[in-house]
């Protein structure tokens, strides 16, 4: 191990050399935090020396040479030795150096390169795209819904579907605990902790075979592990809400056990009862608004190569106002233990149980409709899997996925038989509404799936992954095979072709659990095509084809009298271009998708199909961003985003007598709610120091259409005469916000 030229100084030596291995004559290296320029010798080499080490969160190195991109990476304090390796393109002369990042947050600029990977039609979100994406005010399911193909169900709710798919058919995953509702507060705000989160990656399009079946993608989050350096954290403050989150590695060297710790609690409710208080809102009683979340994760060292972690999650909510009345519990854990058998293998055995229950508890409030009752499931998951590399540059992954899953519901439930799940309605009580008789409805069944999947990398210019997932035991009892595809072939103008296709399955146990019998599971063919262009090193522009056909859907057989049939099909498709543009400390982005969705019943009446609730159409995003200072330090971004609405169902009103209403349904999905337009401002000051980052930021939200959160049909009227529908709106049109987070 390199060691430290002296007690407190800097010397940090560097070797050049292209991709072929061979030495190249750089212009200078460059320390950014402390702008520590040296050139290179003719042999490739530097040597950067100062009378103070580098910082215990560790510097940017920044290497440039005359035909080759900027080099760009971190260093850390026990680093005394580099190797830069240099791809052709043009130098910016520097001018891509961001600022100073502790180890608890790496906030690195995006770099202007195509997508390689075989995660077609998904996305990445890590804390530096969910910093920089205004809008977001501390959300990271804002910043998700700002990938291209990620829709949300209003403009005012943090729900998001990939790719039109159904709130239902989207899994989320946290570090391997199963999420069924990842919002709180029935959809207002996000449940994903964004102190906590090292990324989240969609996939959208073809998913990996590692990851649990459905039809809609995953969205699979993972957490932190420990800290970086002996003891990492933050502490977060903001108008909605306040996190504190550390973590801390004992032992030599950092080699021992680590402790990860996080706690939200909001202020959400204060945030919205000032608004409330001005008249900007809607006149809403607003009795709880509240949420919460807490984790905690313990690994240690096992032996030689192994670790064996431990991880809790927590989440809550409480809703209270108007007509709705709910509550929102999810406890989860899991245990995993990892080994490095081999060079190139490695096992892990994971087994992880999460319940999570969705309620309307017993209140002394009133409102029309009241009713009590409580849906819950437990979810038993045990996985083993193994990698192993082959081949020059090859890996192999298998694994077994089982557990049982266990349905509870009680009270008094709403029947869905008469309606198809993608059906979007607005808040109201229906005169088609029929409640199952107040009881237990139990439902269990087990899950046991195989999976296999090779990736083959460099395989003459082509990069191959295959592989399929079997299931053996799910809840239609029906075994199924589910193969996919994805190809990537890099060429050497820069650009990247990418295909794939993918056919996977997924049961419906929520209806099997209120009486709806499936014979076979749902399935859908997903297919997709996309091309991306990097421009010189300072841009690039990538195009993405996707289409899906579905069928086997679950639907009502509106002939019958409650009974269910696997009769519906829908097709999905669409396209997105999206491009990034670096000039030194100036970076612009745009994106726009076009997506449609449709989904067709056979009994009904109109068998021609229509949209569903996440037929969203178009979707722009548009933003800038400008790097101020000697550090680039101060960033300054404004954004504009604009979506079609989503559908909506048209409901008439009908008498009950004296001042009581209720709705009938019209039609299905036949309206829309008005498109969205919002501008977004978000100013951000980060003052590094030796032992902390300060991030300051302010941002204003302005909506110019559509920031409605639901329809609201009342259930009384005034004087006889009926009620009429009504936008709830929860978000004045113009929203200011403040954070203050101290990271170190």
């Amino acid at each position: 191990m390199p060691t430290w030229a002296g007690a407190a100084g800097l010397s940090l030596r560097g070797e050049v050399q292209n991709r072929r291995g061979d030495p190249v004559v750089c212009e200078a290296a460059l320390l950014v935090e402390r702008e520590l320029l040296v050139p290179c010798s003719d042999e490739g080499a530097f040597v950067l020396s100062s009378a103070s080490p580098l910082a215990d969160g560790g510097e940017t190195l920044v290497v440039v040479a005359r035909g080759y991109r900027d080099h760009i990476q971190r260093v850390d304090a026990d680093t005394a030795e580099v190797s830069v390796t240099l791809r052709r393109g043009v130098s910016r002369r520097s001018e891509s150096v961001t600022r100073s990042a502790p180890h608890w947050n790496e906030l690195a600029r995006r770099v202007p390169e195509a997508d390689r990977s075989f995660d077609l039609g998904g996305a990445t979100v890590d804390a530096a795209r969910h910093a920089e994406t205004a809008g977001g005010y501390g959300d990271l399911n804002r910043s998700l819904q700002s990938a291209p193909g990620v829709s949300g169900d209003t403009a005012a709710s943090a729900r998001f579907r990939v790719r039109g798919a159904e709130r239902g058919e989207t899994l989320t995953l946290v570090d391997g605990i199963r999420i069924v509702d990842a919002t709180h507060l029935n959809g207002i705000f996000g449940a994903l902790d964004p102190d906590l989160v090292n990324e989240v990656r969609i996939e959208g399009v073809v998913p990996s075979a590692s990851v649990p079946e459905s039809n809609g993608g995953a969205v699979v989050a993972r957490y932190k592990d420990g800290a970086h350096d002996r003891f990492d954290g933050a502490v977060d403050l903001s108008f909605l809400g306040a996190a504190a989150h550390g973590a801390v590695t004992l032992g030599k060297e950092g080699r021992g056990t680590r402790i990860t710790l996080g706690v939200r609690r909001s202020f959400l409710q204060a945030y919205l009862a000032g608004f409330d208080a001005l008249g900007l809102t809607d006149d809403v009683a607003l009795d709880t608004v509240d949420f919460g979340s807490a984790f905690a994760r313990v690994t240690v060292p096992t032996g030689k190569g192994s670790r064996l972690g431990l991880t809790l999650l927590h989440l809550h909510d409480r809703i209270l106002l108007d007509d709705v009345n709910l509550r929102h519990r999810m406890l989860g854990g899991s245990l995993r233990w990892d080994l490095q058998a081999g060079p190139r293998t490695e096992l892990f055995l994971l087994g992880s149980w999460a319940w999570e229950q969705n309620a309307e508890p017993e209140t002394d409030f009133d409102y029309p409709g009241k009713r009590t009752w409580e849906s819950g499931v437990h979810r038993g998951r045990a996985l083993f899997g193994v990698e192993q590399g082959f081949g020059p540059a090859h890996t192999l992954r298998v694994g077994v996925d089982a557990g049982p899953v266990l349905q509870r519901a009680r009270g008094e439930l709403e029947d869905p038989w008469a309606l198809p799940s993608w059906a979007s309605l607005p808040s109201a009580d229906l005169v088609e509404s029929k409640l199952l008789d107040d009881r237990e409805f139990n439902a269990d069944h087990a899950e046991l799936d195989l999976y296999a999947e090779a990736e083959f990398a460099q395989l003459g210019p082509v990069n191959l992954r295959v592989g399929a997932r079997t299931s053996l035991l799910n809840a239609s009892l029906a075994p199924r095979l589910s193969p996919r595809l994805a190809v990537t072939v890099p060429l050497p103008t820069g650009t990247v072709v990418r295909g794939g296709v993918a056919l996977t399955h997924q049961g419906r146990p929520e209806l099997h659990l209120l009486g709806a019998t499936q014979d076979r599971p749902e399935r859908a063919l997903t297919a997709s095509i996309g091309v991306g262009q990097e421009l010189g090193g300072v841009a690039v522009l990538e195009v993405l084809a996707w289409g899906r056909a579905l069928d086997h859907l679950l639907v009502p057989d509106l002939g019958t009298d409650g009974q269910w049939r696997s009769t519906g099909t829908g097709l999905a498709g669409g396209f997105d271009a999206t491009g990034l543009v670096q000039l030194g400390r100036f970076e612009a982005h745009a994106a726009w998708s076009f997506l449609g969705t449709t989904r067709r019943n056979p009994t009904a009446s109109d068998a021609t199909g229509g949209p569903t609730a996440g037929d969203q159409r178009h979707d722009i995003e548009v933003g800038t961003r400008l790097f101020v200072g000697r550090l680039r330090n101060f960033v300054v971004g404004v954004s504009y985003s604009g979506a079609s609405g989503p559908p909506t169902s048209s409901l008439t009103p009908v008498s009950q007598g004296g001042d009581d209403w209720l709705w009938s349904i019209g039609a299905v999905n036949d309206q829309r709610f008005g498109a969205t337009h919002r501008l977004d401002l978000r100013l951000e000051h980060r003052i590094p120091t030796r032992f902390f980052r300060l991030r300051a930021s302010f941002e204003l939200n302005a909506d110019l259409g559509g920031r409605v959160f639901a329809r609201n049909c009342p259930a009384t009227g005034v004087d006889g005469l009926a009620p009429e529908c009504q936008a709830l709106t929860f978000w004045p049109p113009l929203r200011p916000w403040l954070g203050l987070k101290a990271e170190w």
